[in-house]
Parts: C-alpha cells; sequence; structure tokens
C-alpha cells in the first residue's frame, strides 16, 4: 500500500514509561546536565513554541530539577529544529540524550488509530464490520465492530489491570511479551458493560492484531511504511 502518516508536532516532553509495553523503565536520580543541538528541520512548516530568547536547556534544567528519570524535547521554530534532553535513563545513570529511543506507550494508540482510519478509506476495513471478519480466530471481540474498538466501548478488560501481569512484570522487567501471552491475562477475565466507555490497552493490542492481518507483514513494518 501506498500509505502515508503525517505527523506534526511542535513540542514533546516525553517521559520513560512502559505500561503498554509490558516492560518497567528503571530510573535514578537525575544528573541535570542539557545537551542540545540545532539543525534545519527536516519538515516543511513554522511550528512557533517558545518567544524569542527562550532557553530551552534551563526551561528542562529547571523541570527536571531533582527529579528521577528525566526528559527529551523537541522543537521547531522559523524552520530549525532544536533538540534537548536532560536527566538520566536508568539506575546506573546513563544520560538521556536527544537520540535516544523512548518508549511511547499510550502514545502508540493515536498512530494505530491513524493507520485504521487510512485503511477505511483505502476500503480494506469498514468501521461497522466486527473484528471476527477480519480475523475469525480472535479469542476476543470477534462480534465487537472496528468502530467499538477505537473507542474503548467494548468492555474488554484491560490488560495492564490485572495483578498477575505486573508481577510477571516485575519477575522479569527484561521481558517482552508476545501480543498472544498479553491476551491470555484478559481471556478469562471480567469484562465489562458493551457500549459503556472503559478505557482499555487490550482493545488498542487488537487493532494492531488488524493492522498485521490486513498489510501482511508486522505492526511495526506496517508503521514505519
Amino acid at each position: 500500500m501506498n500509505r502515508r502518516l503525517i505527523l506534526a508536532t511542535a513540542l514533546i516532553m516525553t517521559a520513560c514509561s512502559g505500561a503498554d509495553t509490558g516492560q518497567v523503565a528503571e530510573t535514578t536520580a537525575a544528573s541535570v546536565a542539557p545537551t542540545s543541538t540545532t539543525a534545519t528541520a527536516p519538515t516543511e512548516g513554522d511550528l512557533t513554541t517558545a518567544a524569542p530568547g527562550f532557553d530551552l536547556d534551563a526551561q528542562l534544567a529547571d523541570y527536571v530539577g531533582e527529579a528521577e528519570g528525566g526528559v527529551a524535547v523537541l522543537t521547531v521554530r522559523n524552520g530549525e529544529t532544536t533538540v534537548a534532553a536532560v536527566g538520566a535513563a536508568n539506575s546506573s545513570g546513563d544520560q538521556i540524550s536527544p537520540d535516544m529511543p523512548f518508549r511511547v506507550g499510550s502514545i502508540a494508540k493515536p498512530f494505530i488509530a491513524t493507520m485504521i482510519i487510512q485503511m477505511v478509506d483505502e476500503g480494506s476495513i469498514e468501521l461497522d464490520r466486527t473484528l471476527g471478519d477480519y480475523l475469525p480466530e480472535t479469542r476476543l471481540a470477534a462480534t465487537t465492530t472496528v468502530r467499538s474498538l477505537l473507542s474503548h466501548q467494548t468492555g474488554i478488560p484491560n490488560y495492564t489491570d490485572q495483578p498477575t501481569f505486573f508481577s510477571d512484570v516485575l519477575a522479569d522487567i527484561s521481558r517482552s511479551f508476545t501480543t498472544g501471552e498479553i491476551l491470555d491475562y484478559v481471556v478469562d477475565a471480567e469484562a465489562g458493560a458493551p457500549g459503556e466507555f472503559s478505557y482499555s490497552n487490550t482493545k488498542y493490542i487488537l487493532l494492531g492484531q488488524l493492522i498485521e492481518r490486513i498489510d501482511d507483514t508486522s505492526l511495526n513494518d506496517s508503521l514505519q511504511r
């Protein structure tokens, strides 16, 4: 598919979070030593994020202070992109750098939702068809519409609310979970009322599986493309 995902972000401040990935980020007290660079913006547009004379490094140092962890920031102003980072990435005290990968946590949901709507525009998915129409082998939400999954109105339990999930995470914080292992935590869990809003990470696991089925590739590859 000739799909383009266009995302414009004026200012991103992201803290390490592993709630949606089944992994826990280690943090320690920040060693406040900002590192920043300025380069020509790789994208078009003028996204005004600060007044003239704005000192990004100073603002970040003040924001983080003596707190644990840290932040990485990207701003675009008048055709220039500035990136900066402050704080420690882990318990070893490794300095956060602007090019260090972060776990995006629930920010993944808008990416997935955008891809689903693009597939609707392309005609490969219909919002009011059920997940079972596309994934007949699914163990959850077979009779739930794609629209309900997107809007958190299915009653499907949230896997991150299951005590056994967190006990397994803490037993091995380096463990990566497959989608099948994640769904195992909620297959027998008590479901909520269909049609009522109930935030659930599980629903976007299922939507990720739907994208993989339609694109016949991994979710990461679909997103990259």
